[in-house]
């Protein structure tokens, strides 16, 4: 009659009511949680209503947590209580993420900084959990701590023992110079420091240490020439430190360069712009580079020119390209300048990182030819390495480019040149007197002048240019399957024994190799079909057995670079084999060709071992580190480029301390082969054949694949299996953090762990989550669950003996040591066993919000029914009928059965029968029944039994009570007398 005078139903009701709506639905779960979120029904709000009330909307939730749709909100996804693909949802990737300890740049003082690699680092010490592999590659490739010796064998039989000592510490010097570049693949992205820190730089101690602790001190004023002898390994040094740095670190300003530039040794210096150039953070303002170009500086000036090129590989950035012209007479002909062409060299390469894969027309002229060509000033034996950096830049240029070439660089006829290049080395000294041509020009087959190909009047500069045009080749042509091309590069049958040079050899085998990239395979047969044929029929001949080693290592640099940083098992045994037989063949004659040949030897297992561990990258595989650990002895014929290379192979195979490894994209295989060229150098200060700047250019392959579970509730790195499916299909089982394959050949990603929650994403999802510092995914584990950092059993729950207050004597697991929380309120409730085993129930299912429903059912069971309100009646009957309908899954049916037999009962009991029967014929209850009234409104409100008037009617007419279309039981109608 007065309608706005009626209460408006409450806000709350209003969205339960609409939930409830969903409840009898076919994917009733899935829309109760949609209608939770479109209402703004929380967890909070939840908690207001009652237990029976909550008890199907929390259900809900419990149903979907498991499997939820892909396509929700965060909100939807936090609402259930999956805050791990909430998190997924909101950006792709793990929010937050603590994976140190502590910063290792603060930590440790510099002359420990090398000996604390990665000790703090959580993400690296999950890997590498198990065994002390991490320590000891520490110790192999430290270099600040004293190296202990035992001289009393090296003195024994020398006349002069001082001289002795000194001399086999010069024999260890040389092999601690050489330890910076493996150690910075070792600790690349370790530490990333604030901008009030200094740069940790572990020094280079050469004194050593006898086993009764007396201190043995190289003296270095008697070496001569000790200050240049120094010079690369402090670069290389300074390489290092700069690699540690993260590439995610925002701190690295100009000013905290400038601040951390030492009054000395400017060699060092130069050797951290490197490493920031190829991390891509060197960004110096103009006047600060021109004060560091005009300092006049060899090394400064190498570094910079390569870091500023390689932080701007492929961009043709016009002020990168200003400053490399002024460093490089052949951007500048009209000019003569007189710089070193270690300097040009670096700058030729830089031209080519810079123009990286654009085929530029006028930069590849300009590589092509230099090619052939010595700079002003240059002494001749200097060629070697200018030639090779310009193949490097017309390789990157070109890059993979060569089918294109034909239309690009038609007039140039690159193809001929390079192979005209790479044939001098073949022709005896009588023929390449006869080719010899001014100048101007040379004349080759089919009376076409090349200008680019000049000649010398006693030999042919194609021998100094073999190795670059053979890089330059392999790298134009890199992956395009020409066959054409691939038969230039191959060794001739008609080739004289004593112009083979290995390290032309290694190059042309590996790189007719990368041309028919789709043909190498990692097996025995491949290998064997590398060796010319007549090197296999002359096996006794030592030309033929230096040929024969050679193209072997060719084809395993090749098999290396194709299977970089996929962990081939095929791969690693096939090269840990022919590592075994290159290490046994030691037994060589003692005559020149014999000496040749040994160095032959030693170039390829220095190839073999690097191959070893570009396959192996990042892994830290045992059997690897077992085979290379061997290498780490100083010997006298063992060289400082020997040791270089070795180190090295270690390196790779801990890049990054177990998160970082190589890619196979064109790029990355050609800065791997310029990092990993076949010829490294006999002493400190030898660039002959290869810039030894060089050597870092690995960076510029790295690739950071390593998936790493992020638990969302701690923020910290935690050990999860994982299974991968990739394209074939081909299922990997593994347990993260680890490093993935490259991510193109995954499909799918699960986590399959029993501990938490299970999830999957696909490809895109990987990419999205990628960043330099890895994949992090977060995960959510389930309440009750010990990571498996703690235990590594399958059992999510840990038993406690049956001394244990809470254990019982089965010894069932009851204790959740992970959970504080969890372990209090089991104590609270350890010393009533059904209470015990709800708690274990809930908590198993991982519903805790679930428990206090469930303890109320309990209680319901053992008390009076006429003790029960009304609306807990009410709420008793909403979660029987809702049970009876949709079962839940940390509720035990036994207690839902010992609740209907309880209340049945109830019914059946004369009390209860006279008052139902008082209540229909509308009199009042019996004075002797004890709590009538309570017992009546629990049955009245626990069946909804209409009012009195109603009922009496109902009675009347015979008709059947229903209640929410739920017959009443027949005990019930029998009271009322309805048939």
């Amino acid at each position: 009659m007065f309608p706005s005078l009626l209460p408006p139903l409450c806000w709350l009701t209003r969205k339960v009511t609409a939930c409830y709506a969903q409840l009898s639905t076919p994917s009733w779960a899935e829309r109760v949680v949609t209608t939770m979120v479109r209402e703004g029904l929380g967890r909070a709000q939840l908690d207001e209503l009652p237990l029976g009330v909550a008890f199907p909307l929390r259900a809900a939730l419990l149903a979907c947590r498991g499997n939820p749709p892909s396509d929700w909100s965060s909100t939807a996804y936090t609402l259930i209580g999956r805050n791990d693909l909430a998190s997924l949802a909101q950006g792709g990737t793990a929010r937050r993420v603590t994976t140190t300890k502590r910063s290792p740049s603060m930590a440790v003082p510099a002359e420990e900084a090398d000996q604390a690699s990665y000790s703090n680092d959580l993400v690296t010490s999950l890997i590498f959990s198990r065994d002390l592999r991490l320590k000891e590659v520490r110790r192999l490739l430290q270099s600040s701590a004293r190296v202990v010796v035992d001289f009393s064998k090296v003195v024994a039989s020398a006349q002069d023992p001082h001289a002795a000592q000194q001399a086999h510490m010069v024999v260890l010097a040389q092999r601690t110079l050489s330890l910076s570049v493996g150690r910075g693949m070792f600790e690349l992205s370790e530490c990333r420091p604030l901008a009030t820190d200094p740069l940790r730089m572990p020094p280079l101690t050469l004194d050593c240490r006898t086993h009764d602790g007396h201190a043995a001190v190289l003296e270095t004023q008697t070496v001569p020439g000790w200050a240049v002898t120094m010079l690369w390994p402090n670069f290389h040094n300074g390489a290092a430190a700069g690699l540690r740095l993260a590439t995610s670190t925002s701190k690295i300003t100009s000013t905290w360069v400038s601040y951390n530039k030492p009054d000395q040794q400017a060699e060092t210096h130069a050797g951290f712009l490197l490493a920031l150039g190829l991390r891509g953070q060197l960004a110096l303002p103009l006047p600060k580079l021109h004060e560091y170009l005009n300092a006049g500086n060899e090394l400064i000036s190498i570094g910079l020119l390569l870091g500023m090129a390689a932080g701007k590989a492929g961009t043709m950035d016009n002020d990168t390209l200003k400053s490399i012209g002024i460093h490089l007479q052949a951007l500048r002909p009209s000019e003569q300048i007189e710089l070193p062409v270690n300097t040009q060299a670096a700058a030729l390469v830089g031209l080519g990182l810079l123009y990286r894969n654009t085929a530029h027309r006028r930069t590849a002229e300009i590589a092509l030819r230099q090619l052939g060509h010595l700079p002003t000033g240059c002494k001749p034996h200097d060629r070697e390495s200018y030639s090779l950096a310009a193949g490097i830049a017309f390789g990157h240029i070109m890059l993979g480019r060569g089918a294109d070439s034909a239309g690009l660089l038609a007039d140039l006829d690159a193809a001929s040149v390079l192979t005209a290049h790479l044939a001098g080395v073949w022709c005896s000294e009588e023929r390449m007197g006869q080719g010899a041509g001014a100048s101007t020009g040379t004349q080759l087959q089919g009376g076409n002048t090349f200008p680019y190909l000049v000649m010398d009047q006693d030999k042919c500069c194609g021998e100094s240019a073999a190795a670059g045009a053979a890089v330059a080749l392999c790298l134009t042509y890199l992956k395009t399957n020409n066959q054409v091309v691939a038969s230039r590069l191959q060794i001739p049958a008609n080739v004289t024994l004593g112009a083979s040079r290995p390290d032309v050899v290694i190059l042309r085998i590996c790189g007719r190799a990368l041309v028919l990239w789709d043909s190498i395979e990692a097996t025995v047969e491949w290998v064997q079909q590398q060796v010319p044929k007549w090197a296999e029929e002359q096996r006794q001949l030592q030309e033929a057995a230096r040929m024969r080693l050679c193209a072997i290592a060719g084809g395993c640099l090749a098999i290396g670079l194709k299977f970089a940083g996929s962990a081939c098992t095929c791969a690693k045994r096939l090269l840990l084999g022919q590592l075994d037989g290159l290490t046994r063949h030691n037994s060589l004659p003692k005559t020149p060709s014999g000496n040749v040949t040994k160095a032959a030897l030693h170039m390829c297992l220095n190839v073999v071992a690097l191959s070893l561990g570009m396959v192996m990258c990042g892994t830290g595989d045992v059997e690897a580190l077992a085979v290379l650990r061997r290498f780490h002895r100083a010997t006298p014929d063992a060289t400082y480029g020997d040791h270089m290379a070795r180190h090295m192979a270690v390196g790779f195979l801990f890049m990054g301390g177990g998160k970082i490894t190589l890619s196979t994209s064109n790029e990355a295989i050609a800065a791997l082969l310029c990092a990993c060229y076949p010829v490294f150098p006999k002493t400190t200060s030898d660039n002959f054949y290869h810039l030894q700047a060089f050597r870092h250019l690995y960076v510029l392959a790295t690739e950071c694949r390593c998936l790493c579970p992020v638990d969302v509730d701690t923020s910290l790195p935690c050990a999860v299996p994982v299974e991968l499916t990739l394209s074939g299909p081909v299922v990997l089982c593994l347990t993260a953090p680890c490093l993935l394959p490259e991510l193109r050949h995954i499909q799918t990603v699960k986590i399959a762990s029993a501990r938490h929650w299970r999830m999957s994403f696909g490809n895109d999802a990987l990419l999205s989550a990628q960043s330099p510092s890895g994949i992090f995914v977060p995960v959510q584990r389930k309440t009750g669950g010990l990571p498996y950092a703690e235990d590594s059993n399958v059992l999510s729950l840990q038993a406690v003996p049956s001394s244990d207050p809470g254990g019982d004597e089965d010894g069932a697991p009851l204790l959740f040591e992970t959970d504080p929380e969890a372990n209090a309120c089991f104590r609270h409730f350890a010393q009533s066993t059904p209470d015990r085993s709800l708690f274990i129930r809930c908590m198993t299912a991982d519903a805790p919000d679930m428990l206090p429903s469930c303890l109320w059912l309990r209680r319901c069971l053992g008390n009076a029914f006429d003790s029960l309100s009304p609306a807990e009646a009410h709420c008793l009957h909403l979660v029987l009928d809702f049970c009876a309908a949709r079962p839940v899954e940390c509720l035990d049916e036994r207690l839902l059965a010992a609740l209907e037999l309880r209340l049945g009962t109830v019914l059946r009991a004369e009390c209860t029968q006279r008052l139902v029967r008082d209540y229909a014929r509308g009199s009042g209850c019996g004075s002797d029944c004890a709590g009538g009234n309570g017992a009546l409104a629990a049955c009245v409100a626990f069946y909804g039994l209409p009012p009195l008037c109603e009922l009496r009617g109902l009675v009347t007419k015979g008709m059947t009570l229903r209640d929410g279309g739920t017959l009443l039981p027949s005990a019930l109608l029998q009271l009322l007398s309805i048939r």
